[in-house]
């Protein structure tokens, strides 16, 4: 059994976890930004799927690097449609 260790960042999170088919950097994660109820942005890899992300509904495969990348990606993909970061 592996320890989880999760870390908080401004509108979701993300921790390490044992490598798998769906994950093999080991990082499982979701960032949203929610606008007025909408899901406007997400960036997450559930169980089932790769790396990914959408916007305003549409799905988008993503190439995890690092998580200071996710987040960058994650804020300046905010900014760009207008959101607070």
């Amino acid at each position: 059994m592996h320890k989880k260790v999760f870390l908080s960042v401004p509108r979701g999170l993300y921790y390490k976890m044992e490598p798998n088919q769906w994950r093999p950097h080991g990082w499982k994660y979701r960032l949203a930004w929610i606008q007025k109820g909408n899901c406007r942005v997400l960036f997450d890899n559930h169980y089932g799927k790769a790396d990914h992300y959408h916007v305003d509904g549409q799905e988008i495969p993503y190439e995890f690097t690092t998580v200071r990348q996710l987040r960058l990606d994650f804020i300046n993909l905010v900014k760009k449609f207008g959101g607070p970061v």
